[in-house]
């Protein structure tokens, strides 16, 4: 019996050997709890985009640092059949540009460490709508601020002689509980939105 289990023993070594460092790894993952085994996916995951981040993040700084000269940038734009560009630059500026993508710079400073023609298309997005991106920011921003922000459920809209009638009216008769909720009533203009906010730091108004 004893001799049978060295057998199996031996077989089973001898199996592992034959196996791949890939094939050895899945086996030792499937061994390990669901649990843990999720847990490393997870950290795994986790570890991955923060590479991803770090290669981001050191070719932004680059691409931030480094300046192309006009006849290499006007070299570069010709060859790809484009309207050579006034003057040099910035490489981070000049990508903010349509008609320039990270491709063309690329060509005249070379690829960033780590930076796949997947990365670069992410890389050069981030940058061309930076200012769209920051301007979503600070209108989502707003608005969580608006949904904070109580209006007193006597509040009397006549009062404030900065709206427009239609948007007194409307605010008078639906009576919404922010500013969020007035801002998105028909006829409140963003303009109504803000005569409002200043009217309730202010403080509120009776008759």
């Amino acid at each position: 019996m004893a001799q049978g289990s060295r057998q199996i023993q031996s077989q089973a070594q001898q199996q592992v050997q034959t196996l791949s460092p890939q094939q050895i790894l899945v086996v030792k993952l499937l061994e390990l709890p669901a649990v843990e085994l999720e847990d490393r996916i997870q950290d795994d995951r986790w570890a991955k985009y923060q590479h991803t981040q770090s290669i981001l993040e050191a070719e932004r700084r680059r691409l931030h640092e480094t300046h192309l000269r006009t006849a290499d940038l006007r070299a570069a734009m010709e060859a790809a059949g484009l309207t050579p560009a006034a003057e040099g630059g910035i490489a981070e500026e000049l990508l903010r540009r349509p008609e320039i993508s990270y491709p063309l710079l690329a060509g005249v400073i070379g690829w960033g460490e780590g930076i796949t023609p997947m990365l670069a298309e992410r890389l050069e997005t981030e940058i061309k709508y930076a200012g769209y991106i920051a301007r979503q920011d600070r209108m989502i921003r707003e608005v969580a601020r608006h949904e904070k922000t109580l209006i007193p459920e006597d509040f009397e809209y006549a009062a404030l002689t900065g709206l427009t009638l239609e948007a007194r009216e409307k605010l008078a008769r639906i009576r919404p509980k922010n500013l969020g909720q007035a801002g998105r009533i028909p006829g409140v203009s963003p303009s109504d939105v803000a005569q409002l906010s200043i009217a309730l730091a202010a403080g509120p108004r009776k008759d």
